[in-house]
């Protein structure tokens, strides 16, 4: 495993591994975008399925919640980064 990880880049309990905040805040992102993709394909008319309905509600929980999952990973490894690095 290469271990050529930049300072800001770096865990600050494992310097061979790459930061929570880092690792977490990229999945927020891959999360926002993948919510936004699911946003611009529902169409405007309206759905005539119930189940349709229940399906486009559990995407959207699961999609928000690993996004709010990994949104507090971020925030709790830029804390662990300023007060133990």
């Amino acid at each position: 495993m290469d271990t050529n990880i930049k300072p800001a880049f770096q865990s600050s309990i494992d310097p061979t591994k790459l930061s929570l905040s880092i690792e977490s805040g990229s999945k927020v992102i891959i999360g926002i975008i993948g919510s936004l993709i699911a946003l611009k394909g529902i169409d405007a008319a309206p759905i005539t399925s119930q189940v349709q309905v229940i399906v486009d509600s559990v995407v959207t929980a699961i999609t928000v919640g690993f996004t709010a999952w990994h949104s507090m990973q971020t925030v709790y490894g830029l804390v662990r980064k300023m007060f133990i690095a």
